[in-house]
């Protein structure tokens, strides 16, 4: 009892002495006055977008922080990195524009990224299914290099700026209702709303389902801002997440607020579905309000580099110095003024030593805790970008299951008729091999539709326990080799190398090297990896080795989705002596609508639909390649003694 009194009250002096340390240093360094009056432009009219700012304005958070805050609602001649950078304002909030700015040399830093999704989106007509329809057609995005996101959405499907046709937007939705346009660049908190009240009937390309996840809605400020006035620039950006909290959990309040006080244009209708539609892209109760990770600002870097409208060194060097650091230090100088003036006594010199010492090693521990936080949201943001993959694997399967089963029943259905056909087939051998070719459309076929079924239920993750059909491993391996042997070349090789294939090919249920998993995934599984093999080494010819073992003591992270792998596994590796795969993209090859080959060579769900069947069976992926010699996948799950 009393060693916790002790702590709470080591904790409660240590928390008053850094206030007192924060108070001295605000005081003499001139970072925070009473009352600083400072000006916050925001990107567009009033409405519930900059919410968290009408909050901690109206409910006091900026006056707490002593700071006379004025708002200045967005319009069209000019932007909000313009009138920050002109110094007409000290703060800011945009998209994905700050970064590209930052890149090409302007001082902008940013403090907060409110909207962990962009909530931007692509408005287009009804036939537009996917980004490759764009090519000949005319979209409005707000200009030629802005929008960078729909423009990495294009890219990332293979449609360059080239392909389309873009015109400034009007900033008008009736622009896009009146058919001027194909598409138009929209937020699906705003204009959507309007569509919808008019029964306008479109479509909506989101560049996050393409690979391209940007933060949006970024408070920001510039260098020399964080240079002269960094408690200013800490306080201002507190208190606007304050006020972010508190504008989420009273929408209400807010949106009257914005009515009555703000003047707001839209109706509370509108104003409430942008409120709601808001909260999944803030994603506040997963992470922090306004969290920023170094790691997706350099993704985002990436993009930019990719669609050539950076270069990869001005990234490198200008990403440096991006997100500032918070933690508190004091200036040098404010102790020189203490020791040159003579007005310090002794006493008081020793106190504010013993002030700095504690003050130094509790930065020393708030880094490290930082450096922890870090590190966990790195392999958070990982984990979450592997569950939307799985969420984009499930809407394209949604929606081509359909149509997909209905020519898989017309295909069974002629099949049913050839099997009637072959029994007026008099030639003894050329019955059997009719027979044995419908025999094979007839497994193929149902595992086709099987497939389709298990990807929707993973998919909706359903509560359901799936029923799964557990065959022993070799069987299976056996039976993908059997199917795939005949459409290789002779300058293609398949090759076992499997410690159950020999002493127990007679007892294959009782083998210890069995995989639990459903048959039908595990044969998808085995099928895409050989075939991916095949494809790497049919230009020159080669080896395909499939491997089937016990591993001991593995302490990896899974290629896929982070996840920390260590222990005894099972390991199921198909290895190829192709030309391997660049260690650059090696994380993304199972992102969904990835792939290295030709257009209509590859879809890129193949790989993508292996982590989905892998993971579905509480296992974890492992990739070790080398350009030009080979490449070699290994598949790992928990091991179970027997079927």
């Amino acid at each position: 009892m009393m060693k916790t009194l002790r702590t709470q009250f080591f904790k409660l002096t240590f928390r008053k002495t850094r206030l007192s340390v924060c108070l001295f240093a605000a005081l003499f360094s001139g970072n925070v006055t009473a009352n600083d009056t400072v000006h916050l432009q925001l990107r567009w009219l009033h409405q519930f977008q900059f919410a968290g700012y009408y909050a901690a304005l109206e409910k006091g958070y900026y006056e707490d922080a002593g700071l006379n805050v004025v708002i200045h609602e967005g319009f069209a001649k000019s932007t909000s990195i313009q009138e920050v950078l002109q110094n007409h304002a000290e703060y800011g909030v945009d998209n994905s524009e700050i970064l590209h700015e930052r890149l090409h040399g302007e001082p902008l830093v940013a403090l907060a990224a409110i909207f962990q999704h962009s909530p931007s989106v692509l408005v287009v007509r009804e036939n537009i299914k996917s980004p490759r329809d764009l090519i000949g057609k005319k979209l409005m995005l707000m200009a030629s290099d802005g929008d960078d996101d729909i423009l990495g959405m294009m890219s990332n499907a293979g449609v360059s700026k080239k392909q389309i046709e873009i015109v400034p937007i009007s900033l008008n939705i009736q622009d896009f209702i009146d058919e001027k346009v194909d598409g138009y660049a929209a937020y699906s908190t705003d204009e959507i709303y309007s569509l919808m009240k008019k029964n306008i009937k479109f479509n909506v390309l989101e560049p996050r389902i393409y690979g391209v996840d940007f933060y949006s809605d970024i408070l920001f400020t510039t260098e020399n801002e964080i240079s002269k006035h960094p408690t200013r620039a800490r306080a201002f950006r507190q208190a606007s997440i304050d006020g972010w909290n508190y504008a989420m959990q009273h929408p209400e309040e807010i949106i009257d607020l914005l009515i009555t006080k703000y003047h707001s244009k839209k109706s509370k209708d509108e104003l409430l579905f942008e409120a709601h539609t808001m909260r999944p892209l803030l994603m506040s109760d997963l992470v922090e309000m306004g969290n920023m990770n170094s790691t997706r600002w350099k993704r985002m870097a990436d993009v930019f580099v990719e669609n050539k409208l950076v270069s990869q060194r001005d990234a490198n060097k200008r990403l440096l110095g991006f997100m500032p650091s918070f933690d508190f230090t004091l200036d040098k100088t404010v102790l020189q003024r203490y020791v040159t003036t003579g007005l310090i006594v002794f006493l008081c010199v020793l106190f504010v030593l013993v002030i700095l010492l504690i003050a130094f090693l509790g930065m020393r521990r708030e880094n490290r805790q930082r450096l922890i936080m870090e590190k966990n949201n790195k392999i958070l943001n990982q984990q979450i970008n592997h569950m939307q993959k799985l969420e984009s694997i499930g809407r394209l399967t949604s929606g081509i299951a359909h149509d997909f089963n209905n020519i898989l029943a017309c295909m069974l259905g002629f099949n049913e008729m050839n099997k009637l056909i072959s029994e007026d087939i008099e030639n003894k051998e050329l019955k059997q091999e009719f027979e044995h070719n419908t025999k094979q459309i007839d497994v193929a076929g149902k595992r086709a539709a099987e497939l389709i079924d298990k990807m929707l239920t993973y998919c909706r993750q359903d509560n359901v326990k799936l029923k799964v059909d557990v065959k022993p491993t070799l069987d299976v391996i056996n039976e993908v080799l059997v199917m795939l042997r005949p459409g290789l070349t002779q300058r293609i090789q398949i090759e076992l190398a499997m410690d159950c294939a020999e002493h127990n090919q007679k007892n294959c249920k009782h083998c210890d090297r069995n995989i639990v998993i459903d048959s039908n995934d595990l044969h998808q599984i085995v099928t895409n990896l050989v075939i991916n093999a095949r494809d790497a080494i049919k230009e020159r010819g080669g080896k395909i080795i499939i491997s089937l073992k016990k591993v001991t003591e593995i302490d990896a992270h899974c290629v896929a989705c982070a996840t920390v792998i260590k222990g005894d596994f099972i390991e199921l590796s198909v290895i190829d002596n192709g030309m391997g795969i660049d260690s650059k993209i090696i994380s993304r090859i199972f992102d969904p609508f990835f792939t290295t080959k030709e257009v209509g060579q590859g879809t890129g769900l193949g790989l993508s639909t292996v982590s989905g069947m892998v993971h579905a069976s509480r296992g974890h992926i492992l990739v070790d390649s080398k350009l030009g010699q080979y490449t070699e996948i290994k598949l790992v799950f928990p091991i179970v003694n027997s079927l």
